[in-house]
C-alpha cells in the first residue's frame, strides 16, 4: 500500500485551535514548527519504549495540523504501536500489515485525526537520525509539518526532526510542548492496548466480572482509580474515577531533569579537575624550562671558567719556559724559540671546528675572553648571520 493513501489529508489548517493553558516546554522554542503532544500520548510512547527490553520499535503519531499566524503547528493527541514490523539489514521497518493495522486503529480510535508523523525507539543509540530513516521520511511524509521522533529509553532522551524549508533534508526541531487534556480516544486505545500483563490480584473470581478483569488491571497499571457500579441487570461494572497520567509524566520528566543535572554536575567536576591539572602542568613546564635555562647558563659559565684557567696555566707555563730559555741560552736561541712558540700558538689557534651548541659569542669567550672579536671573526670567515653556525663547520680565528 502507498503510505500517502493511508495518511489522511489534514484539514486542521482550516479549524480553530485554542492553545492549551496547562503545558510544559521541552527544549527551546522552534521558530519554524511548533509541536504540541498530549500527555497521554507521550506517556504511552514512554512506556511502549521501555517494553520488551532493549528492542527496537516503531510507532505512528496521530493529530492535526494548523497554520497559526504564519507558523506551522502540529498537535499530536494519539500514538499507535507499530505492530507487525520486520527487521531488514538490522533496521526495523514498516510492512503492509503494519499500515493495515494503523489504518484500522485510526478508524477505530482516531477517525477525526490524521497521521502527522512516526516514531523510532532505539535503546542505547541516542537520538541521532540514521540515513535510512531520513530517506524513508522524505519518501512517505512529504509535508514540512510531519514529524519524526527518536526515543532512547535507556538514556531517557528524545528528539524531533522535520523537513527543512526546501524539503531537501531533515533538521532537528529545537523543542516541543507537552499539554494536558481530556483525551478519551487515547485513553481507550491505552486500555485496549495495555503494555503490561495484569497482576493476579486484579482478576476477580466472579464469572460475571471475568470480561472486565482485564480492563481493571489496565486501569490499575495506568494509574487509574475506580469504583464498582451496579447496573439494571445487577451486574457490576468497573468505572474509572480519574486518570493521573499527568502525575506520571511529571515524574518521568523530573527523573530526566535529575539525570541531566547529575550529568552536568559530573561534567563540571571533571572539567574543574582537568582545568586544575592543566594549570599544574603548565606551572611545572615553566619551572622545568626555567631550570633548564639556568643549568645551561651555569654550564656555559663553568666551561668558560675552565677554558680561562687552562689558558692561564698554559701562559704561565710558556712564560716560565721563556724565562728559563733566556737565562740559559744565547740570544739567537731565545729568538728562535720565541718565534717557534708564536708559530705554534698561531697554528693551534688558527682554526676551530664548530660543535653542537656553539655560537660566535661562546667561541669569542673561549678564545678571547670576551665578545669584542665577534665582528672580526664574521668578517674573517665571511659569515653574514652570526646565529647560523653548522656542526662540523671550520672557523678561522684571526
Amino acid at each position: 500500500m502507498e503510505k500517502d493513501d493511508g495518511m489522511r489529508k489534514s484539514g486542521g489548517s482550516e479549524k480553530s485551535f485554542g492553545f492549551p493553558l496547562n503545558i510544559k516546554q521541552m527544549g527551546n522554542v522552534d521558530r519554524e514548527l511548533k509541536i504540541y503532544i498530549e500527555d497521554y500520548a507521550y506517556t504511552y510512547l514512554c512506556r511502549y519504549a521501555k517494553t520488551h527490553g532493549k528492542t527496537e520499535k516503531l510507532a505512528v503519531l496521530a493529530g492535526r495540523y494548523y497554520r497559526i499566524d504564519g507558523q506551522d503547528t502540529v498537535v499530536i493527541s494519539g500514538a499507535i504501536q507499530g505492530k507487525y514490523t520486520v527487521k531488514e539489514n538490522g533496521n526495523e521497518i514498516f510492512t503492509d500489515e503494519t499500515w493495515k493495522y494503523v489504518s484500522e486503529q485510526m478508524e477505530k480510535y482516531f477517525s477525526d485525526l490524521s497521521i502527522v508523523g512516526w516514531v523510532r525507539i532505539q535503546p542505547e543509540y541516542g537520538t541521532f537520525m540514521m540515513a535510512k530513516d531520513e530517506i524513508f521520511h522524505k519518501e512517505c511524509f512529504k509535508n514540512k509539518w510531519q514529524v519524526f521522533f527518536v526515543i532512547d529509553p535507556a538514556e531517557m532522551q528524545d528528539c524531533a526532526y522535520a523537513l527543512n524549508e526546501g524539503k531537501t533534508s531533515m533538521r532537528r526541531v529545537k523543542g516541543y510542548f507537552i499539554y494536558y487534556d481530556k483525551n478519551e480516544s487515547m485513553q481507550d486505545y491505552m486500555i485496549e492496548n495495555s503494555l503490561s500483563e495484569p497482576k493476579g490480584e486484579c482478576v476477580e473470581s466472579d464469572e460475571a466480572e471475568t470480561d472486565l478483569s482485564g480492563k481493571k488491571a489496565v486501569y490499575r497499571l495506568l494509574g487509574m482509580t475506580g469504583r464498582k457500579s451496579e447496573s439494571n441487570d445487577k451486574k457490576e461494572e468497573y468505572v474509572p474515577d480519574r486518570i493521573d497520567a499527568a502525575a506520571k509524566i511529571r515524574s518521568v520528566l523530573k527523573k530526566k531533569e535529575e539525570k541531566k543535572k547529575e550529568r552536568q554536575d559530573r561534567s563540571l567536576a571533571i572539567g574543574t579537575v582537568c582545568a586544575v591539572l592543566s594549570a599544574a602542568c603548565i606551572v611545572m613546564c615553566f619551572g622545568i624550562i626555567k631550570g633548564q635555562n639556568r643549568i645551561r647558563y651555569l654550564e656555559e659559565e663553568m666551561y668558560t671558567m675552565k677554558n680561562s684557567y687552562t689558558a692561564m696555566a698554559e701562559r704561565l707555563e710558556n712564560t716560565a719556559q721563556q724565562v728559563f730559555a733566556v737565562q740559559n741560552a744565547e740570544k739567537n736561541d731565545y729568538e728562535e724559540k720565541t718565534e717557534e712558540i708564536k708559530n705554534e700558538e698561531k697554528t693551534e689557534d688558527k682554526k676551530y671546528t664548530v660543535e653542537e651548541g656553539d655560537s660566535l659569542w661562546y667561541i669569542c669567550r673561549k678564545f678571547y675572553g670576551g665578545e669584542n672579536k665577534i665582528e672580526e671573526i664574521k668578517a674573517f670567515n665571511q659569515i653574514e648571520d652570526e646565529n647560523k653556525l653548522y656542526v662540523g663547520q671550520t672557523i678561522k680565528l684571526p
